[in-house]
């Protein structure tokens, strides 16, 4: 619900808990929870040392290979927002490997989105909507709407900022549809504000 200072606290109990555990999947689970909580309070430093830990456990790909992809998009993602674009790209190609070797199809959608996300801050915007289309596809594989709903929201976007706002209004419009099916409030808003700027932009002032 928000309460990271709380969660990392229990993670942290966990992880003491497991320090001599033989459980591999568990202990590598427990990393990548703390590696996800550090990115939430953005200390995206902190997250790749976590993330780097959950990879680090013996045979961690063979043994938890869905933990291990998730872990690699979670690393990922940390080098998007510490401008590292090289290794980014390459933890979540890595991601994407592993999840689909793992049929985590959840994970591969969120590899996806992270890799759009990384193309799209790199200038690549080509490759981003290449990326988040990906990630489209392998959400409705996974039937999470609000991924689909997530990826649409960050189309059009990228259609708003080519001026296609025709495109924009499209994806605008599905995004809040879907994220409502799937009772994700925030994505809901964001859709609807960024439909709003866009009528006003063309003058639809009643409709905003």
């Amino acid at each position: 619900k928000g309460d990271y200072a709380a969660a990392r606290t229990h993670a942290d109990g966990v992880a003491a808990a497991l320090e001599s555990s033989p459980d591999v999947a568990l202990a590598a689970e427990c990393a990548l929870l703390r590696a996800k909580i550090a990115s939430r309070t953005n200390a995206y430093e902190q997250a790749i040392e976590e993330a780097t830990r959950a990879l680090s456990f013996p045979q961690v790909e063979r043994i938890a290979p869905a933990i291990a992809a998730e872990a690699r998009q979670a690393r990922g993602v940390a080098y998007v927002y510490r401008d590292d674009d090289a290794a980014a790209v390459r933890d979540l190609r890595e991601a994407l490997t592993l999840a689909r070797e793992a049929s985590a199809r959840r994970i591969e959608a969120l590899a996806h989105s992270s890799l759009a996300l990384a193309h799209q801050r790199a200038g690549r915007v080509s490759d981003a909507r290449i990326a988040y289309r990906e990630a489209i596809e392998a959400s409705e594989r996974a039937n999470d709407a609000a991924g689909v709903a997530t990826a649409r929201l960050n189309l059009g976007t990228l259609a708003w900022s080519d001026g296609d706002l025709a495109a924009a209004i499209r994806e605008f419009e599905a995004a809040a549809d879907l994220a409502r099916r799937a009772q994700k409030q925030s994505t809901v808003e964001r859709a609807l504000t960024n439909l709003a700027v866009v009528d006003m932009h063309l003058g639809r002032y009643a409709r905003a």
